[in-house]
């Protein structure tokens, strides 16, 4: 898309940035940090995870993101894959 000059390198590059900081994966690592230090936000994921999460923010943005769920970790469940 550069090199053919529809997008310039600094539009690409701002795009990757928000993507590693706003939007991939680390998303989840904060949200899970969170929950880990705070009780009552972990309890509120538990319950209702997109309200949790966008709480605060427009709910243009709440509705993008229909398709999150929380699995809490327990003796039945392992949700990191461990060897």
């Amino acid at each position: 898309m550069t090199e053919k000059g529809f997008l310039g390198a600094d539009a690409v590059d701002t795009w990757l940035d928000n993507y590693s900081e706003n939007v991939g994966p680390m998303n989840g690592a904060k949200v899970i940090a969170h929950a880990w230090t705070d009780q009552a936000f972990a309890d509120r994921l538990a319950e209702n995870a997109i309200s949790a999460c966008f709480a605060g923010r427009s709910s243009e943005r709440r509705h993008t993101h229909t398709h999150t769920q929380i699995f809490e970790q327990s003796s039945e469940r392992e949700n990191l894959g461990r060897e």
